[in-house]
């Protein structure tokens, strides 16, 4: 009979047939470009079906039917064959047995004490009453000034700031919203779901590369000097640098984390809420070049890859857009992401690639007064994943990482 006989009868896949083929663990005689299956491949497939019902590996089947031919066993060596091989599965399974039984008591027990826990808020994080003054309206560039508010442990949960000429910008659960600011990224509203995902649907190498990124950004943080300082980070996100800094700010320093996509602001303000520690995280939902913040206020920028998306959508180079907020002795630690090269069918449109290019960021970052004290490059990297698809399939991409002051 032919293949798909053969395994429609045995319900089994014709790839599967053809992958014990391929391991020698069926033989059919091949008529010009088709497998012919007789009794003894039926025989051989049977066989290979107990032993796998037994716990067998594929190897270990080849291995036996290996020796069965080669041994030419009478049928009673057969049999005594069979009894030690049999026996001795059967030791390695109990043992198995053993071993996940402590192992399901171990996860048993873990997940009593975990619910248990309590899975509440440790604090509520909004605006704090001491740093108003940072507040400006983009538009008219005056003072905000409190106009209507819900104050909890000396912080702005609900309420309004306005201008002097009425323009309004609301803090909605302590997130101030400002212009620009869209709730489009359903993600985020599946709590830790996300990052699981992100870690899954994304390449080892890209994990590790923003992995490194980060700790040499952090590295080059002197938080003891961050004491009673501003903070900026442009395209906050869920946080994956703030989350791995956050324990190490000081509590009297400023963090202003911005993203204009309220449900990523959300998600990260649910998580860190449940922290023991209570830090000066004010969230700033809006677009990057509307910030309700003053000017000449910002003593250390913290652009991670902030610029880089910006670049995806814009021309301009996202820090000299915001300059006007940064103080002229500021520091930048920064991670751009660069194009080594671009296919012809390149995500990136051509408008848009000069932002990809490592000659450009620098002679940007220059422009902006910024004196290097360290820079560095990560290695290339030719596979994202389903949320870092940004590259296409023979072009190479890596980050320039800058530490710098003005």
């Amino acid at each position: 009979m032919k293949i798909g006989e053969f395994s429609q009868i045995n319900n089994i896949t014709k790839d599967t047939v053809r992958h014990y083929i391929d391991m020698g663990l069926l033989v059919p005689d091949k008529q010009g470009a088709q497998y012919e299956f007789d009794e003894s491949c039926q025989k051989s497939l049977d066989e290979i079906l107990a032993l796998k019902n037994m716990g067998f590996s594929l190897n270990q089947i080849k291995d036996i039917l290996l020796f069965k031919t080669f041994g030419n066993l009478t049928a009673h060596q057969e049999d005594q064959y069979y009894e030690m091989l049999f026996s001795n599965q059967l030791a390695i399974v109990k043992k198995q047995l053993e071993d996940l039984t402590a192992v399901s008591q171990n996860l048993e027990q873990r997940l009593a004490e975990l619910k248990k826990k309590p899975c509440t808020k440790a604090h509520n994080i909004g605006i704090p009453l001491d740093t108003l003054d940072l507040f400006a309206c983009p538009i008219c560039k005056q003072k905000l000034t409190v106009a209507d508010a819900s104050i909890k442990d000396n912080q702005i949960i609900d309420g309004v700031l306005k201008c002097s000429l009425s323009h309004e910008y609301h803090i909605d659960d302590g997130i101030l919203m400002g212009p620009g600011y869209i709730d489009a990224d359903s993600r985020f509203k599946q709590e830790n779901t996300y990052i699981a995902d992100y870690i899954k649907f994304t390449d080892t190498s890209y994990l590790e590369s923003i992995y490194k990124n980060i700790e040499w950004m952090k590295k080059r943080l002197d938080f003891q000097n961050l004491e009673g300082k501003v903070i900026l980070e442009l395209g906050t996100g869920v946080g994956f640098s703030l989350r791995n800094i956050y324990d190490l700010l000081p509590d009297d320093s400023v963090y202003l984390a911005v993203d204009y996509d309220i449900n990523r602001h959300k998600f990260l303000k649910s998580m860190l809420e449940t922290s023991t520690l209570k830090k000066k995280i004010i969230f700033l939902c809006c677009d990057f070049v509307s910030m309700p913040i003053g000017e000449k206020l910002v003593d250390i920028v913290f652009d991670f890859s902030g610029s880089s998306n910006f670049g995806f959508e814009h021309e301009e180079f996202l820090l000299s857009k915001i300059d006007h907020h940064v103080k002229q002795n500021a520091y930048l630690n920064g991670s751009y992401i660069l194009f080594k090269n671009f296919s012809a069918n390149s995500m990136i449109e051509d408008k848009y690639k000069p932002n990809f290019l490592l000659d450009n960021i620098r002679f940007s970052i220059d422009e902006l007064g910024f004196k290097t004290i360290e820079d560095k490059f990560s290695d290339y990297l030719e596979h994202g994943g389903k949320y870092e698809d940004y590259f296409v399939k023979g072009e190479k991409v890596y980050s320039y990482l800058y530490y710098g002051k003005r």
